[in-house]
C-alpha cells in the first residue's frame, strides 16, 4: 500500500507529466478524444495498481493528487486541455430540411421510452427541461434540435409550414433511429458517413450542392448494398440505383418509386461543378435518400430481429386534425392511412401502405375518435400521389372481388 501511495504524483508538475504520458500512449491506440478521459483513468489504475471511481464526488484539490483526487484531476485536465470535445454527442444522425426557402440542420435526440413531442415557437421555456421523466411520457420541443433557430423565427411559422415541418422531423428521427439501430450491418456505416456529408455539404461556405447529392447517391446506394449483402444477392459495382432497386425488389424489399431513385440518381459530374445542382435540387436529393433509408432500414431491423422500436411517440402537438379524404401517417411504425369516412364518433380506416418484410399489407378498420393519437397529415405531394395511386389499385382489386 506504501508503495503506491509513493507512486501518486506529488506535484502539479509531476501530474501533467503523468497524464500527458498517459495521453500520449492513448493517441497510439487511436483512442478518440471523447473516449480518453475514462481510458486514461484506467490507465493510472493499471500503473499506480490502485482502484478509483471514475465519476468521482471530490473536486480537483490543488496538491492533492491521491485516491479520487486522483480522477479528478483527470477530468479537469481532459477539459481544459481538449474544452467541447470531450463532450460525447448522442445524436444519431442529421438531417436538412427547408424553412421558408433556407436550409436548416437537424441534430435529432437520441430518444429512449415514451415520448411527447411539442412543436412550440416558444423554445426558451423548454430551456431547462428535465431530460428523464418518470411514470410519464418525457416532454421534448423538436424544434430546439433545429441549429441556429430562434424564437422569432419558430414563431413567424404559419400553421401549415409547422404541420409539414412536424411530419418531416417525425419521419426523418424514426428513420434515423432505426438507421442507428443497424449500424453494425455491411455498409451502414459508410453510409451514415455519406449521409453526414449530404447535410454538411449544405452548410459549407460556400455551399457545395452538387457534392451533397452525389453523398445523397452514395448514402442510398450502401443502403441497397446492405440489403443486397444480406440476403446474399451479388451486385455489379455501379452506381445505378435503378439496378440496385431492381434487384432489392426482386429479394423481397418493398417497391421505391421510380421518381424517388430519380430525384436521387445523377451523374459523377456534379462532384466537380461540371453539372449544377441547385439548394432545392440537393434538399430534394436528401430527403428522397431518407425514404429509401426508410425501407431499407425499417426492413433489415424487422429480418434481423429488431422487430420492437427503442422510441414510442406518446403524441404530438400541434398534429392536424383527421378529416375525411386526407391520407396520415403513423410515424412511429411508418404506417400510411387514408380517411375514408367519419360518422359520428367513428372513423373507417384504410391502411395503404405498411410493408412486413418486403410484404404489403392493407386493411380497412375502424377507430373511435379519442383513440386516433398520434397521426400526422401527409403534405409532399410526392408521396401522396404515390398513395393515391394505391389506393385507387386496392379499390379497383376489391371491386373485381
Amino acid at each position: 500500500m506504501a508503495e503506491s501511495i509513493r507512486n501518486y504524483p506529488k506535484s502539479e508538475a509531476e501530474f501533467i507529466r503523468f497524464i500527458e504520458e498517459i495521453d500520449d500512449s492513448l493517441k497510439k491506440k487511436n483512442i478518440l478524444i471523447f473516449q480518453r478521459p475514462i481510458h486514461a483513468i484506467r490507465e493510472a489504475c493499471l500503473k499506480l495498481k490502485i482502484s478509483i471511481r471514475v465519476a468521482p464526488d471530490v473536486p480537483p484539490t490543488p496538491g492533492i493528487y491521491e485516491g479520487d483526487y486522483l480522477a479528478a484531476h483527470i477530468h479537469e485536465w481532459y477539459k481544459k486541455k481538449y474544452g467541447d470535445r470531450v463532450k460525447i454527442n448522442f445524436s444519431p444522425g442529421c438531417a436538412a430540411v427547408l424553412i421558408k426557402g433556407d436550409p436548416w440542420k437537424i441534430d435529432f435526440p437520441l430518444v429512449f421510452g415514451n415520448v411527447k413531442l411539442v412543436f412550440d415557437p416558444d423554445l426558451e421555456k423548454y430551456q431547462q427541461m428535465p431530460e428523464i421523466a418518470v411514470n410519464a411520457p418525457l416532454l421534448v420541443n423538436p424544434l430546439r434540435s433545429i441549429r441556429g433557430l430562434t424564437t422569432e423565427h419558430a414563431k413567424s411559422l404559419k400553421k401549415e409550414e409547422m404541420q409539414k415541418l412536424a411530419q418531416f422531423f417525425l419521419f426523418a428521427l424514426n428513420t434515423i433511429q432505426r438507421l442507428f439501430e443497424i449500424k453494425d450491418k455491411p455498409y451502414i456505416p459508410e453510409a451514415r458517413a455519406d449521409l453526414n456529408m449530404a447535410v454538411n455539404n449544405l452548410f459549407l461556405f460556400p455551399p457545395n450542392y452538387g457534392q451533397s447529392k452525389w453523398a445523397s447517391l452514395q448514402f442510398a446506394e450502401k443502403l441497397f448494398k446492405c440489403y443486397l449483402r444480406m440476403e446474399n444477392v451479388s451486385f455489379p459495382l455501379k452506381h445505378d440505383l435503378k439496378l440496385l432497386a431492381r434487384l432489392a425488389f426482386q429479394s423481397g424489399l418493398q417497391i421505391i418509386p421510380d421518381d424517388v431513385i430519380k430525384t436521387i440518381q445523377c451523374p459523377a459530374g456534379v462532384r466537380y461543378g461540371e453539372i449544377t445542382v441547385t439548394l432545392p435540387e440537393a434538399i430534394s436529393a436528401h430527403h428522397a435518400s431518407l425514404e429509401v433509408c426508410s425501407v431499407v432500414a425499417n426492413t433489415v431491423a424487422r429480418i434481423r430481429g429488431y422487430d420492437a422500436s427503442t422510441t414510442h411517440i406518446n403524441r404530438v402537438e400541434n398534429e392536424a386534425t383527421i378529416n375525411e379524404g386526407r391520407f396520415y401517417v403513423a410515424p412511429s411504425l411508418n404506417f400510411y392511412y387514408y380517411c375514408d369516412k367519419i360518422e359520428g364518433n367513428l372513423i373507417h380506416w384504410i391502411l395503404v401502405e405498411s410493408y412486413h418484410h418486403g410484404d404489403l399489407i392493407q386493411v380497412e378498420f375502424t377507430q373511435l375518435k379519442e383513440d386516433a393519437i398520434g397521426y400526422v397529415a401527409v403534405s409532399n405531394e410526392r408521396k401522396i400521389r404515390t398513395l393515391e395511386y394505391i389506393l385507387e389499385k386496392l379499390r379497383k382489386e376489391k371491386n373485381k372481388g
